[in-house]
């Protein structure tokens, strides 16, 4: 196979061609006529009855040159994990073969800045389309950025998943699917703990109201008790006002003047009647009149954020302290409790360790408790992992050319605790622990 670039005044071409691949007109046609956003647009290309297929690349950057000089991010992970997904469709969609695809990252180019990658597709090929994802995927985990811890981890699912014998592209699907549910899970647990934050705040401030309210019904029995000593007085000189008023005739004369015939006798009576009524009734109304009960209302299913020490000691039912983070990371180490899993991130020269004995040493030595590393700079017995109840451990065994932890190196016989997703470097050789 050759491959070559050409162009015009308008478009660049990779121009693909080889005499192994004989006539292939279906394909041929069904590749001019595709539109799939993951394959490079085609045509064939005729000359002294060489035949080319030439592939349209304008506008499109190298995907190798691309992912070597800006390495690859979680967010290229699932644009590849997507690509894939898409060549699944477009092969059924288009009656092509899987082992057509061209899947080396030289002769795939990606569409800025949406990332959308594509591949080319040639009629006639036959190399084994697993072996070339393998390959693919291999390739991109030693690529991804190491810094981009959750990138990491995407590229090793996707790679643990095309390693499978029974894959198939379609089910990718379901890692970003899974991959998206973390994502609103963890953007819901952010939510949550903003929530337990506003209402503990709120709380506070309702807890503020009820001081000030409690002061309240001092301050009302008071102008209450005012009020009615008031009244008596009123009610008392009014009284004595109608009584002297009779006793001296100037009732009886108002009455006259008024052009009345009522006795000025019933008249005061009616007035020092309703004056006893009226001071009657509210000293009743005082005494059993209803009562306000203050009733705190709280919700079964919220804990009091205030109690036990305020806002960052809310514990779950089973009263474990959930903002622990460290702890619920250790819980993350392995999925079995008697492995833990070291990852390569330099596939090609170094393999993956999966660690079943405690404790153990990793170095180049060839020996029972010795987990070897071929590569040359790794000391005979270059660090030591124990296991214990508190988590896993590592330490240095004052190796020739050193043990780093997230880029610090270790001292001499120092012991650090790991934590999932740590990048360690045994003579530059990096691992992930996961």
């Amino acid at each position: 196979m050759e491959i070559a670039y050409s162009g015009d005044a308008f478009h660049t071409y990779m121009v693909i061609s080889s005499e192994e691949w004989g006539e292939n007109e279906d394909e041929e046609k069904m590749m001019s006529n595709q539109s799939a956003q993951v394959l490079l647009p085609f045509q064939v290309q005729r000359l002294n009855d060489r035949k080319n297929y030439c592939y349209d690349i304008s506008g499109r950057m190298e995907f190798r040159s691309y992912i070597e000089r800006k390495q690859a991010d979680r967010s290229m992970i699932k644009s590849v994990i997507r690509f894939i997904a898409g060549l699944d469709q477009a092969v059924e969609e288009y009656l092509l073969m899987p082992d057509g695809l061209l899947l080396q990252p030289e002769c795939m180019y990606l569409e800025m800045p949406e990332e959308n990658l594509r591949a080319a597709y040639i009629p006639g090929r036959k190399e084994d389309f697993s072996k070339q994802l393998k390959e693919l995927t291999a390739w991109l985990l030693e690529n991804t950025y190491h810094e981009d811890r959750e990138g990491v981890l995407l590229a090793y699912e996707l790679y643990k998943s095309v390693q499978q014998e029974n894959f198939l592209p379609g089910r990718l699907k379901e890692l970003l699917r899974e991959e998206k549910r973390e994502n609103v899970q963890g953007e819901l647990d952010m939510e949550t703990n903003k929530t337990f934050v506003e209402e503990a705040s709120d709380k506070g401030q309702q807890r503020e109201e009820v001081d000030a309210d409690s002061k309240e019904p001092t301050s009302k029995k008071l102008i209450q008790g005012k009020k009615a000593i008031a009244w008596k007085i009123l009610s008392g000189i009014a009284v004595g006002a109608a009584v002297v008023s009779y006793v001296c005739g100037w009732t009886g004369k108002l009455l006259q003047m008024a052009g009345m015939t009522v006795s000025a006798e019933w008249v005061t009576a009616v007035f020092i009647l309703g004056a006893g009524i009226s001071v009657l009734y509210r000293l009743l109304s005082r005494r059993t009149g209803p009562k306000e009960v203050n009733v705190e209302k709280r919700d079964p299913d919220h804990h009091d954020l205030f109690e036990g020490g305020g806002v960052y000691a809310f514990t779950d039912e089973t009263g474990d302290d959930i903002w622990n983070t460290d702890e619920n990371k250790t819980m993350l180490l392995s999925r079995s409790e008697n492995q833990i899993r070291l990852l390569s991130l330099d596939k090609k020269t170094a393999p993956d360790l999966v660690l079943d004995r405690f404790p153990c040493m990793v170095g180049s030595l060839q020996a029972e408790d010795v987990y070897v590393i071929p590569v040359r700079g790794i000391s005979r017995k270059h660090a030591r992992i124990e296991k214990t109840e508190k988590g896993i451990y590592l330490m240095d065994l004052n190796s020739t050319n050193g043990t780093r932890i997230n880029g610090e190196e270790l001292k001499k016989n120092e012991k650090r605790r790991l934590m999932a997703e740590d990048i360690i470097e045994f003579a530059g050789v990096r691992y992930m622990f996961c």
